[in-house]
């Protein structure tokens, strides 16, 4: 009997047995694979929870901080800060109940003995990226401090001592009944080291183009400082606020006004010559104490629409779109004290503006100037305040200025440019009392 051999007679038997082995291995396998699965899916729930979270404490540390943006701060009354402090601490905790995590709205305790290590922490940075965070004391009623508060550090929390309970995990089969204690911090407070504004898209600025005379001295009767800052002006009006709108009432509110005219005699177009000697001396002797400023304006129409809805980028071509001091902080812009009769055309569109204005009780960026150039006989400008126009003078005679009054307040602006390395350079007013950039800082 003869035996016939084939090179191919085992490879049947071979790949069977590496099939086998390949099943084998799979097998044995498959539970370290479960395993990195459920792995996977518990560190992307893990990560998506502490982003929530992380949402949470940003959104409930910016509602709180924007608080402090309350015009009767001006009036520098530390028992009025403390009362916006509880007002602070209810608006995180509202906001944090309203941004769920896992289909919870989030506890967060009002921390009103304001430890260091509690959900809600107020106090003061001294600079937007500073870490010294700053608290007041809770026993001085009187301390310097209350006055500078414009931080709060809010803490969402999502642990097994907290009222919040710790996280449960849907995801990875293996996990999902271990406890996981989560907590994110976000600190957000007011940047007031503003040097000007950047449009964002197509959005006015709600600047208007009038600038004020700023002497920081503040010993002219015709200046921002005197009436305002020293409290000098009258104190007229007040400003009651309806949800979002605002109304201009008669009577005191410790937030003095400041008479604004122009000088007589220009129309848009027709530009006074003058020297700038001359100018700085009218200034001086309260001839005058605004100037209309041209961002873009080929007529007083177009003015009269930028006093109402704003100054936007393409107004701004001139300064690359944008408006922004220079490095010692002024910027000279083409414009004039001179305006027009208040019993012209030119001028009853200008007051008509203005009026407006008054109505709607909604607070403007004014740039500010403090003389003219040498050059041009253009204003330069120094700085930026927030105020309101609270009265519409009227005037019968005629060659009457244009003269109205406004009312200092405190606004927000996304579209501010800040920077802290501009303080003390010139006469910009840094840190900015009026005007502030609400920013996270962690």
């Amino acid at each position: 009997m003869l035996l016939c051999y084939s090179p191919h007679s085992g490879s049947l038997f071979s790949g069977r047995r590496r099939s086998g082995k390949a099943g084998l291995v799979l097998l044995l396998s498959l539970p370290v694979l479960l395993l990195v699965m459920a792995l996977a899916f518990y560190a992307a729930e893990l990560v998506e929870t502490r982003t929530l979270l992380r949402n949470d404490a940003d959104a409930a540390a910016l509602a709180a901080v924007q608080t402090f943006v309350d015009d009767s701060l001006l009036c520098n009354d530390p028992q009025r800060m403390k009362e916006l402090i509880s007002l602070a601490r209810q608006n995180a905790q509202q906001y944090a109940e309203l941004n769920l995590v896992q289909g919870q709205g989030l506890y967060l305790d009002l921390n009103a003995s304001n430890d260091p290590d509690g959900d809600i922490v107020v106090g003061a940075l001294a600079q937007p990226r500073s870490k010294e965070f700053m608290l007041p004391n809770e026993t001085a009623h009187s301390d310097p401090a209350w006055l500078h508060i414009n931080t709060v550090r809010v803490t969402s929390r999502r642990q097994a001592q907290h009222p919040n309970g710790p996280v449960y995990l849907h995801n990875g089969p293996l996990l999902s009944r271990l406890p996981n204690n989560i907590a994110a911090a976000a600190t957000a407070t007011l940047d007031r080291y503003v040097i000007g504004f950047r449009p964002l898209g197509r959005q006015p600025l709600p600047l208007c183009p009038l600038a004020l005379f700023s002497f920081p001295p503040g010993n002219l009767k015709h200046c921002w400082e005197f009436n305002v800052e020293k409290r000098r002006g009258a104190d007229d009006y007040k400003v009651r606020r309806n949800g979002a709108y605002y109304q201009i009432l008669r009577g005191a509110d410790r937030l003095h006004e400041m008479d604004v005219y122009l000088g007589v005699g220009e129309e848009m177009g027709q530009t006074r010559k003058a020297n700038p000697r001359d100018l700085n001396l009218q200034l001086r002797q309260g001839k005058f104490n605004c100037c209309l400023l041209y961002f873009g304006a080929s007529d007083v129409q177009e003015l009269a629409l930028q006093i109402v809805n704003g100054v936007d980028a393409s107004h701004l071509s001139a300064f690359g779109g944008q408006l922004v001091l220079g490095p010692g902080n002024q910027l000279v812009v083409n414009g004039t004290p001179w305006g027009p009769q208040n019993t012209s055309w030119n001028g009853q569109l200008l007051q008509e503006a203005l009026k407006q204005l008054q109505s709607s009780g909604l607070p403007r960026l004014w740039p500010c100037f403090s003389s003219f150039d040498k050059e041009t006989s253009h204003p330069v400008l120094c700085g930026f305040v927030a105020a309101r126009v609270v009265q519409v003078k009227r005037q019968a005679g005629k060659g009457e200025a244009i003269s109205f009054a406004v009312q200092p307040c405190m606004m927000a602006a996304g579209t501010a440019v800040t920077e802290v390395g501009r303080a003390g350079i010139g006469m910009a007013k840094l840190p900015n009392p009026y005007i502030c950039k609400v920013r996270l800082v962690e």
